[in-house]
């Protein structure tokens, strides 16, 4: 079917990094001083000071250009397409930004460029700066999932879109319903976590999507989709999902995808973020296993990126290769953010864990700092990343309200007893360290326990640290292994336990 493409066209990369656009976005729509992650241990911003475009493009995507990054996964869809650059005045913006960029991308070694298609995008409901609103968005608020009322649209949404701020208001007993940050449209419990998101059961939410895909196809020549479910997976209003209608839209997805594939003269490939967990799945509408069974993904990406030791992942992976269906294990650096494992070592070990659990690839989300796109080469080559120093930890993340329980940490032991599981990727005769990170004003625990062997501690303020590098040897296994704390007192808080291997 597919004749004369240049070689590597279409196929799977080892390593896709979703870009989510805000950098070309931002300077169009008058942002000169755009904010980005620092790296390693902290959760805030620095400023980066634009002058031109590609000033723009040096922050990023010029260094993953250099990097062992072969897939770019753009997001062209939360308010603004990247193929419509407002007047600006920022020089050097080509007319067309996202053919550009993958032009830029195709260029030298062989690379696979993707459309980030965030289904029914979080950022609908709350990333809602009044720039991004279009008059398209603004015609079809009938579809949103609300509810809204007249009255609140009138005297609080529209004066906002047309002057740039939404008047404040008080907070109410039930306080707010989403951390405030500079998301201004967060701050007003009256929007709740759906207000401002579409509604699935409309068949014409469903075209809209389809529309945007095939116009960005008009924009770029692209080598696969990226179906993103976890942006935003409420899809339909509490109590009413219809997951047929979600399972005959992407069989409508993977029929465009073809057509492009035929026009195009070279394979396209269509993959899907999805929920790591099953049960979460059903109760959003998403019916995964049909999906697979149905062939439509040629890859699907497993979870948000901040869980590598749950059982969920492996089943979910065993699930998805049961069909055939290659995976990429999801790795967000920022769920370190405000934890001590925000560290070379750390990172490198999640990556080395999903690779463990059979995963085919990786898939960075909101990886901004090039400073560790060093990470990108580690995940290019498992076998070099398999030798390297690291350490694996017990699931954490600065997400502590999980919609199921993760048994990740940081967590309150009410009993002074808990127990969890560590993914542990190489020889365990390679271990070293077990480090413990706790409460500083409750006592030395009792007992610690790996798969049932006791550990020999030595007591530090806030941290209980194994002695034997022997005893960790011969406690630990190349997979899951289970912990066990014991302390004499109830509500300790645990903050961390990572195994160090050398």
């Amino acid at each position: 079917m597919f004749k004369n493409f240049p070689a590597g066209r279409g196929q799977l990369p080892r390593v896709l990094s979703n870009d989510d656009g805000e950098e070309m976005t931002e300077p169009l729509y008058g942002n000169r001083c755009l904010q980005f992650f620092v790296p390693h241990g902290v959760n805030r911003y620095a400023p980066l000071q634009i002058r031109d475009y590609e000033d723009v493009m040096q922050n990023r995507f010029a260094p993953a250009l250099e990097s062992g990054c072969d897939g770019w996964s753009i997001c062209y869809n939360f308010g603004a397409m990247l193929w419509e650059p407002p007047e600006n005045d920022l020089p050097g913006v080509p007319a067309d930004p996202l053919k550009a960029l993958e032009k830029r991308w195709h260029s030298g070694k062989e690379r696979q460029f993707f459309l980030s298609m965030r289904v029914n995008d979080l950022h609908h409901r709350y990333y809602n700066r009044p720039r991004f609103w279009t008059e398209e968005r603004i015609a079809n608020r009938k579809f949103f999932q609300g509810p809204l009322s007249e009255e609140y649209w009138k005297k609080i949404l529209v004066p906002w879109i047309k002057s740039g701020k939404i008047p404040p208001v008080k907070v109410t007993e039930n306080g707010l319903l989403w951390v405030t940050h500079h998301y201004e449209l967060e701050e007003h419990p009256e929007l709740a976590k759906t207000a401002l998101s579409y509604d699935f059961t409309h068949p014409e939410v469903r075209e809209l999507n389809l529309r945007h895909l095939a116009e960005a196809f008009e924009h770029c020549d692209a080598d696969g989709v990226e179906l993103d479910f976890l942006r935003f997976w409420w899809l339909f209003p509490e109590g009413k999902n219809r997951p047929e209608l979600v399972t005959a839209w992407i069989a409508q997805v993977r029929a465009l995808v073809d057509r492009q594939a035929e026009k195009a003269g070279h394979p396209v490939k269509l993959i899907a973020r999805v929920l790591e967990n099953p049960e979460e799945q059903q109760a959003m509408g998403h019916d995964v296993e049909e999906w697979l069974k149905r062939g439509f993904f040629d890859a699907v990406i497993i979870g948000r990126g901040f869980l590598y030791s749950h059982p969920c992942i492996k089943n979910s992976i065993d699930l998805a290769h049961k069909y055939n269906c290659p995976v990429y294990g999801a790795f967000d650096s920022g769920h370190f953010c405000g934890t001590r494992f925000r560290t070379p070592q750390a990172m490198r070990a999640a990556i080395s864990a999903l690779y463990c659990q059979s995963v085919e690839g990786i898939y960075f989300f909101n990886h901004y700092a090039p400073s560790e796109y060093y990470l990108f080469d580690d995940a290019a080559e498992p076998e070099q990343l398999a030798k390297r120093p690291k350490e694996y930890f017990v699931d954490t993340g600065y997400l502590h309200d999980w919609p199921w329980n993760s048994g990740g940490l940081p967590a309150v032991l009410e009993k002074g007893e808990g127990e969890f599981l560590l993914y542990f990727a190489d020889e365990p005769s390679r271990a070293e360290r077990l480090q413990i990170d706790y409460d500083t004003a409750v006592p030395f625990p009792i007992s610690v326990k790996i798969n049932g062997r006791k550990i020999t501690l030595r007591n530090t303020p806030g941290q209980a640290v194994s002695r034997s590098s022997q005893e960790l040897a011969d406690a630990l296994v190349c997979g899951h292994n289970r912990i066990e704390l014991k302390f004499p007192a109830g509500n300790v808080n645990i903050a961390g336990i990572g195994i160090s291997s050398n």
